[in-house]
């Protein structure tokens, strides 16, 4: 069994993204194109992990037709409910192409999996409050700076004032 890595698995999930916003961008004429290659990607993540054909094509077929009429439809919708269209299509390929991964793993490997995933997630929540720890601790400082400098001018305001 061929064991796909998540960083391929990411990239391909990230062009599904990109590929499904560009449809709607482009409107149901270059949906057509787009969703041609959604189904090329998709037939592509088949044989790299040796899922059954008929199970991931179907799946990739069906979301296919969804983006061409979701694509169609997002043309004569607002860009920002467009963009949502797509962005549910594409999570709708996503989540079949990881079922279909999942389904290859045998009981342990999926608990790993899973281990990874929630590791990756806790890791990813520790850098956001980090992030915005230091975030708010540079808007502190700035917001200090600022009132120093406030006050020096108004300090020097007022020995220009008594000298005169």
């Amino acid at each position: 069994m061929a064991d796909l890595h998540i960083d391929e698995i990411n990239e391909s999930m990230r062009n599904l993204v990109l590929a499904g916003i560009g449809a709607v961008a482009a409107g149901a004429e270059q949906g057509q194109k787009v969703v041609e290659e959604l189904v090329r990607k998709g037939e592509g993540v088949v044989k790299q992990s040796k899922v059954a054909n008929t199970e991931l094509s179907r799946h990739a077929k069906d979301a296919a037709s969804n983006a061409l009429h979701d694509a169609s439809a997002a043309a004569h919708n607002t860009a920002q409910e467009a963009a949502q269209g797509a962005k549910d299509v594409v999570g709708d390929v996503m989540d079949a192409a990881l079922k279909a991964r999942l389904s290859l793993m045998s009981d342990e490997e999926r608990e790993s999996y899973v281990a990874k995933v929630g590791e990756l997630a806790q890791q990813i929540v520790e850098e956001r409050k980090a992030r915005a720890e230091q975030e708010a601790a540079e808007a502190e400082a700035q917001a200090a700076e600022h009132a120093d400098e406030e006050a020096q001018k108004a300090q020097t305001s007022d020995t220009e004032a008594t000298a005169e």
